[in-house]
């Protein structure tokens, strides 16, 4: 049961990686999106980091609510230009990921609150390891979103790269 978080996710990380290494290389990238991208990708690490790193309260969890929420819109930000760009397969597939953007921030954060509180773990059924499996989970997650970030900022925005505007 547990390995179920982890699928939002895998599947998540999947149609980014087909819209990054398909989509985006076969079109390229104007300006506007070569600075968009890593910024979206960037509210993604500060949610996951937020719940890593901060501990769990209620007051954190309204935080961590309105950061998830914030990068929830923002990664639509791009849609006009997207309109103008590209195919309608890619849209398609934009709009699959934002169906999973807040279902990936709604198990993350569920993760982030029964890990402080065991008797919601121990209610639930999960044994300390199905618990240590979905904490690796978003582990993963912050260090995979961490290296996405910096080649998104390194691939589009190589100074000696020709860039279309």
């Amino acid at each position: 049961m547990i390995s179920l978080f982890a699928a939002p996710f895998f599947l998540q990380g999947l149609a980014i990686f087909f819209d990054e290494f398909y989509f985006h290389r076969r079109r390229g990238l104007p300006t506007w999106e070569r600075i968009g991208h890593p910024l979206d990708t960037l509210t993604v690490g500060i949610s996951f980091a937020f719940v890593l790193y901060v501990p769990y309260s209620s007051n954190a969890g309204f935080v961590y609510l309105a950061i998830a929420s914030f990068s929830c819109l923002f990664v639509t930000k791009d849609e006009w230009i997207h309109e103008a760009n590209c195919s309608g397969k890619e849209m398609w597939l934009h709009s699959v990921l934002f169906v999973l953007h807040p279902v990936v921030f709604m198990l993350a954060g569920f993760i982030w609150f029964v890990k402080s509180h065991s008797q919601i773990s121990e209610m639930l059924g999960w044994r300390p390891s199905d618990l240590a499996l979905a904490w690796f989970t978003l582990e993963a997650q912050l260090a995979i979103v961490f290296v996405f970030f910096l080649f998104q900022l390194v691939y589009w925005n190589l100074p000696w790269k020709q860039k279309r505007s």
